[in-house]
């Protein structure tokens, strides 16, 4: 969870130098994950400033047949624009978290510094 405070720095070396990797791994993400919804928030500004000066110009236009053309087509354009923006914000926090089995991931990390040498154990 990208949400939760960082990791106690605490216990042996290899423990502490995991808990720091892993806080600022988790760090970079958030900073990530932001800098994308600011993003998406200023593309969709972008986007909507220019639809809604067109949607205004369009209202001015008196010929009925050629209006509804026209407005159909804006709001075609707005509509395909808020289903992005939805997309990309639904898919920005579905991506948050995933499920992992902790235990065998530190089993095996530690299996490879056995197998290269390094004096690890694993109580868990």
């Amino acid at each position: 969870d990208l949400d939760s405070p960082p990791l106690e720095i605490s216990g042996p070396q290899e423990a502490r130098q995991a808990a720091q990797t892993f806080n600022l791994m988790q760090r970079k993400i958030r900073e990530q994950m932001q800098q994308r919804g600011r993003m998406l928030a200023a593309v969709s500004h972008d986007l909507r400033t220019p639809l809604s000066r067109l949607k205004l110009r369009v209202e001015q236009i008196e010929e009925p047949r050629l209006h509804g053309q026209m407005t159909q087509d804006l709001n075609d354009m707005i509509s395909m624009l808020d289903a992005t923006l939805a997309y990309l914000n639904e898919h920005r926090r579905s991506e948050g978290l995933q499920q992992f089995d902790l235990q065998a991931l530190i089993e095996s990390q530690a299996e490879n510094a056995q197998d290269n040498g390094d004096d690890v154990q694993y109580e868990g």
